[in-house]
């Protein structure tokens, strides 16, 4: 076959197969008309392409619009990857200040109280855990946890590399966080059995009281699997916007 049977007449681009050039020359014989001619056309009301044309048009721009979206993709995704790249550089720079401690550790010293037990009790383990970690990040600088803006959803933790048992500022994965969590949620039980048992004349005192502590005895157990889940992944958005940064405005702020 003559390459010339799939070669545009329009825009000398060819075609390999027969389809996508017959999709192609619908378009292009359009768009590569002069616009006085065009006008002309629409003027003497011109006769609408057959529906056979249409289909074929149709395909064309669909092909289009899908190569667009892959291309955009794997821009995208480009992108994000030379983001993280340049964030995990920047924020491992060693003349930056450093945590004087591992997440690991810090995760462990964890702290709880009555008074984070008190929004348990008025909320859930959910609002319980949110006011403890509100006040647990406070007592460190730097915290070994840390999150930027440019990156939603993804929180970076000082810990060992998977190469070197160096500290280092790495992603945190999903088991690093659910331990983490698991861990903080069995302080609180802790916390709750500590206080029932010194509660316990006044718990036993009423009806309602005691129903009061079958409620309380719910909320820090959860409700199942799927309440757990949701937890986690509330608990998950709740750290990152916590802490989250602008990447940008810290490195103007250390230049400047």
């Amino acid at each position: 076959m003559s390459k010339n049977n799939h070669l545009c007449e329009y825009c000398n681009q060819y075609f390999h197969f027969k389809d996508i050039y017959e999709q192609h020359t619908v378009t292009c014989e359009y768009f590569y008309r002069s616009k006085r001619q065009r006008d002309r056309e629409i003027d003497s009301h011109e006769i609408l392409p057959s529906p056979q044309e249409q289909f074929k048009l149709i395909q064309y721009l669909t092909f289009k619009v899908t190569s667009m979206e892959k291309e955009l993709i794997k821009l995208r995704g480009s992108a994000a990857t030379k983001q993280r790249k340049v964030i995990s550089e920047w924020i491992n720079n060693p003349h930056r200040v450093k945590p004087t401690i591992s997440f690991q550790d810090w995760g462990k010293l964890t702290i709880t109280t009555f008074e984070h037990l008190a929004h348990v009790f008025e909320y859930d383990i959910t609002e319980g855990m949110k006011f403890c970690f509100r006040d647990y990040f406070k007592l460190n600088t730097p915290i070994p946890i840390c999150a930027f803006i440019q990156k939603p959803g993804t929180i970076y933790i000082w810990s060992t590399g998977d190469s070197s048992g160096e500290l280092e500022w790495r992603i945190m994965d999903s088991i690093t966080y659910t331990k983490w969590i698991d861990r903080v949620a069995h302080r609180f039980l802790e916390i709750f059995l500590k206080w029932r048992l010194e509660n316990t004349r006044t718990i036993r005192a009423t009806e309602e009281e005691k129903d009061k502590n079958i409620s309380n005895m719910r909320k820090i157990n959860g409700l199942g699997q799927s309440y757990e889940d949701r937890r986690r992944n509330e608990l998950r958005k709740w750290v990152f916007d916590h802490i989250a940064q602008d990447f940008i405005h810290n490195i103007e702020y250390e230049i400047v």
